[in-house]
């Protein structure tokens, strides 16, 4: 079975500031998140791109649904909000569709400022925190 690249997340796009900042990882969050990710049993390889607009995790997956049910479950938990508020604002990519998204965001083409320099920088730093961490081998290299 091939694995699909698969994007859920919040962005500024669908969910206001609020919402954005309930699920932000930030204050050394991003390592204990990514090594959450990790044990998810639909998700291969993740990586979590978290800025002030947009909460976004990546994943290759071979079971794009379950992984879709998972990382709702995953953005939600803890008390961080609720699940049906969460899913108001959800946006999902999938395949082809993710990896174009992904591309838009690292070119700063789907940004408040589009051509704001900083967002290539926190992908970069996302995936690295991400590889370092273990969650990223081979697929989404």
């Amino acid at each position: 079975m091939e694995r699909e690249v698969l994007i859920v997340g919040v962005n500024h796009r669908k969910a206001p500031v609020e919402i954005r900042e309930r699920l932000t990882f930030s204050d050394g969050l991003l390592e204990k998140g990514l090594r959450e990710l990790a044990t998810l049993r639909p998700v291969d390889e993740g990586v979590i791109v978290s800025t002030c607009n947009r909460v976004e995790v990546v994943v290759a997956t071979k079971d794009g649904d379950s992984a879709i049910e998972a990382l709702t479950e995953f953005l939600a938990s803890g008390e961080r909000i609720a699940r049906e508020q969460l899913s108001e604002h959800l946006s999902v990519y999938r395949g082809r569709e993710a990896v174009r998204h992904l591309f838009r965001v690292a070119a700063s083409l789907d940004s408040m400022v589009v051509g704001e320099p900083q967002i290539l920088g926190q992908v970069k730093e996302a995936y690295a925190t991400a590889r370092a961490v273990g969650a990223v081998r081979s697929q989404l290299d």
